[in-house]
């Protein structure tokens, strides 16, 4: 692609310009008036001034009104994935890794496995036991990765354990035909009996395409392979 003569037809005030509305969109933002400094970068992605703002001694565990700290609101970026750097450097400086917690890390609209990552090998609190909510690991496997999901399980996470609706990590796993979650929960003790008496009529879809199709077929031969292993150390 041929450049050189059409920027040698610009002049300088036009290149001017154009450079300067480019970094006006690409880096202004407006503070918060009721957010501190550093939240505001946090919640900006705004690197430079989060290191600048951590050198010139602001508290990384500083709390809003609220209780939300510079962490969350680094950790709330619904749209983009460029917030790890700064969540890195806030867990640097001291910020605790189990605040404001995996639990919104995880969620949907939240969610990104780099950011996750990063708590809990910060040493974010991971609850041992079950209650009656989703577990760390079923919203891992609903919305986050395999290698989140096998860090959480490296840490203790309980694999099966049920919500108020009777749904465990390895159900929606096999609901959505996912045959590499499907294998990781299996060989770290998931129970395929919790998904009901006819647990392969869980992994069935509507789709036509044959791709989905060949991933279910996989998913119910692991779990067909589970329900057999298990009936046998009986």
């Amino acid at each position: 692609m041929r450049t050189g003569p059409v920027l040698r037809t610009l002049t300088p005030l036009t290149l001017v310009l154009l450079l300067g509305c480019r970094s006006r969109t690409a880096d202004t933002y407006v503070d918060r008036p009721e957010l501190t400094p550093l939240m505001n970068a946090a919640a900006h992605s705004d690197l430079s001034r989060v290191r600048r703002l951590i050198d010139q001694g602001a508290d990384v565990r500083e709390r809003g009104k609220h209780g939300e700290t510079a962490l969350y609101y680094a950790i709330d970026r619904r749209l983009g994935a460029d917030n790890p750097p700064v969540v890195e450097a806030l867990l640097k400086a001291g910020a605790d890794p189990s605040d404001p917690g995996l639990a919104v890390a995880l969620t949907r609209d939240y969610g990104n496995p780099s950011v996750t990552l990063l708590l809990i090998h910060a040493g974010a609190r991971i609850p041992l036991t079950c209650d009656r909510d989703d577990s760390l690991l079923s919203l891992a496997t609903q919305e986050s990765t395999i290698e989140v999901m096998r860090a959480l399980i490296a840490r203790g996470a309980p694999v099966n354990c049920q919500d108020k609706w009777g749904g465990t990590a390895l159900y929606f796993a096999a609901t959505n035909g996912e045959v590499d979650k499907v294998g990781v929960l299996l060989r770290s003790g998931a129970d395929p009996h919790l998904l009901g008496p006819k647990p392969l009529e869980i992994a069935t879809t509507t789709n036509p395409d044959p791709r989905v199709q060949a991933e279910f077929v996989e998913t119910r031969e692991l779990l067909q392979n589970a329900v057999a292993h298990t009936q046998e150390g009986k």
